[in-house]
């Protein structure tokens, strides 16, 4: 069994009574921050980067569906498991939640220890998967650098409710003078390299992700900070993470200098 005292869970309500009783209870035993409207838990969302969220549904301006929603379209948050806390219990409510990607809900008025337990439940299911992905992660850099060539990139390849491609860094080397944020996002490539290595790497990516291609190679040139092109190799690899069944595809980038 994990401990979860660096566990960061972030509790989202615009009712004052539930965010000070989850607050002084799950306190206790992890770390807790609190947002009282879904701008704020957007905001804390990006900067804190917590473990878990327990987010209400029903707020004023940006609803907690819609909350759940923006935070799955960007790599650093798709992943944070998402409990609904919710007064609403109709199918509908359920089904969408669960469509936008959320983990799990809890129906108002709640019982504390079940709150407790299902936080207990998805955290764990979380360690346990980010330590399995560690190991993967390790094994594919160890197995990888006994080659020729080392690549100085591995990222994890998702798509979001909106079938866009996101790209997650999960490790890096700085050799080339290009930030990560370009590899991150494909969109970034097109002030930086030809159109066609643009489309290149667009076609790439979609047959990889969207139509389920393996062991494609594709080369592209890249201008680095001060103008350099820099040519690179882009493959991808693929592991199953055996504690849900869930495949994880990860992207090699070689630099050819």
């Amino acid at each position: 069994m994990n401990s979860f005292h660096n566990c960061k869970v972030l509790i989202v309500d615009d009712n004052p009574v539930n965010v000070s009783l989850l607050s002084q209870t799950l306190g206790i035993e992890m770390k807790v921050r609190e947002a009282n409207s879904g701008k704020a838990a957007i905001k804390i969302a990006y900067d804190w980067l917590p473990d878990l969220i327990l987010l209400d549904i029903g707020m004023p301006e940006i609803n907690g569906f819609e909350v759940c929603e923006i935070l799955k379209q960007d790599s650093d948050t798709m992943h944070i498991p998402v409990i609904f806390l919710t007064a609403f219990d109709s199918f509908e409510d359920i089904d969408k939640g669960f469509q936008l990607g959320a983990h799990d809900y809890i129906a108002k008025p709640f019982r504390i220890q079940e709150v407790r337990m299902r936080i207990k439940n998805q955290l764990e299911l979380k360690l346990s998967t980010e330590n399995l992905r560690r190991q993967n992660l390790e094994l594919l850099k160890k197995t990888r650098t006994q080659k020729i060539k080392s690549p100085i990139i591995i990222y994890s390849l998702h798509k979001n409710s909106k079938n866009q491609i996101i790209r997650k860094i999960e490790m890096s080397r700085d050799i080339t003078g290009i930030t990560n944020d370009v590899f991150a996002q494909p969109s970034k490539y097109k002030t930086l390299v030809s159109p066609e290595d643009s489309n290149k790497i667009e076609t790439f990516l979609q047959e990889v992700v969207l139509e389920g291609e393996r062991n494609r190679v594709i080369k592209y040139e890249i201008k680095n900070n001060k103008g350099e092109a820099i040519a690179f190799e882009e493959t991808v690899e693929e592991f199953h993470l055996e504690l849900n069944g869930e495949k994880s595809i990860f992207g090699l980038i070689y630099c050819s200098c």
